[in-house]
């Protein structure tokens, strides 16, 4: 990057749409330097949703503009083969990225760049994503996380995902010509599927399949659990057993599906919006939850390492309790004066009794 070149001050001008076209000539000169990956990189960390001021703003000329640079973009991007390599995984919110301004500025950038039309990125994309793939085996790939762990994804239609701790998520490397399918092996996610009529979006995980066209939701099926759930945040859901389509679930948000695995059953229960998937925001309610559910929660989204001893009631305790941006020591304060328990740290580990 160049010595003396302000990207703070170009983004404000191109945000608000008075950078005036030889700056933007200069600024596509900067963002030509970039590689492909981190190019890749920058277009993934923003999610698609930087800002969207431009499109509904651009004169005619400014348009044409922006979409040569989304062109360009695009030619960088996909130097990467993105549908054929191994994604780039990104840390949700990772705190190194806002210290470095300077860097998220400049990806801020490219976004804006290609979110200026997003007519032409839907073509581009359709095109991309909808081609049949003719004889030739489509390739799968592995998101996963480790327990503490927390990550987010962009699929090449645009599809958000975010993956909690200790999750692992399996995707084609190209969507075939008639639906989106993925696969959750294990563990928590939240999924906002960009909408798109003509080619549903299945997600398969356990015994069943959650069929989208355009929504917000998660899914949660940790091994050892007595049921799977997916709770609505927006859209609707049709929920169902894999191995019988007759019995299914219409959701709508502010409920959640439940698969009951003992007895193969389906329930609908409502949830508050807000509580769908509260984990991204650091916040958890439990309701009636024992002390060993609520201690393997924490364990999954901040990598808790503990050790329950004693009587096995104390597994058992039930708590009702919502936290809040609060830390595991708090957490385990709070909890040990409703449960009556002590605990104590040996080395990484929690000792509970």
């Amino acid at each position: 990057m160049q010595a003396g070149f302000d990207i703070n001050v170009y983004l404000k001008k191109l945000a608000s749409g008075s950078l005036p076209e030889q700056e933007l000539a200069h600024l596509q000169e900067i963002l030509d330097q970039l590689t492909p990956e981190q190019a890749a990189a920058c277009w993934q960390q923003q999610q698609w949703d930087a800002f969207q001021l431009t499109e509904n703003e651009a004169t005619p000329e400014r348009q044409l503009i922006l979409k040569d640079a989304w062109e360009r973009w695009l030619q960088k991007v996909n130097a990467v083969e993105p549908f054929e390599q191994p994604a780039i995984i990104l840390p949700l919110q990772p705190k190194w990225w806002k210290r470095n301004s300077w860097l998220y500025a400049a990806c801020t950038i490219g976004v804006l760049m290609v979110t200026g039309l997003l007519l032409v990125k839907d073509r581009h994309h359709s095109s991309l994503v909808n081609t049949p793939v003719a004889q030739k085996e489509v390739k799968w790939l592995q998101l996963e996380t480790a327990a503490g762990e927390r990550r987010s994804f962009i699929f090449p239609d645009g599809t958000k995902l975010y993956l909690n701790g200790d999750s692992k998520v399996e995707y084609p490397a190209r969507f075939s010509d008639s639906t989106r399918n993925i696969k959750i092996d294990k563990g928590e996610v939240y999924l906002d599927v960009r909408r798109d009529k003509a080619h549903p979006f299945v997600i398969g995980t356990g015994d069943i399949k959650i069929r989208v066209l355009g929504t917000s939701f998660s899914i949660r099926n940790r091994p050892g659990e007595k049921d799977i759930s997916v709770a609505v945040r927006t859209g609707k859901v049709t929920f169902y057993d894999s191995r019988n389509n007759q019995h299914q679930l219409l959701l709508l948000p502010g409920f959640k599906g439940i698969y009951q695995h003992k007895d193969q059953q389906l329930l609908q229960l409502p949830v508050p919006i807000d509580d769908v998937a509260g984990w991204m925001r650091n916040e958890f309610m439990f309701e009636d939850a024992t002390l060993l559910e609520i201690l393997q929660t924490l364990h999954y989204s901040y990598g808790l390492q503990y050790k329950l001893e004693g009587s096995s009631a104390l597994s058992k305790k039930r708590f009702k309790a919502t936290f809040r941006n609060r830390s595991v020591s708090s957490m385990l304060q709070l909890l040990s004066r409703m449960g009556d328990f002590i605990y104590y740290k040996r080395d990484s580990v929690f000792i509970i009794h």
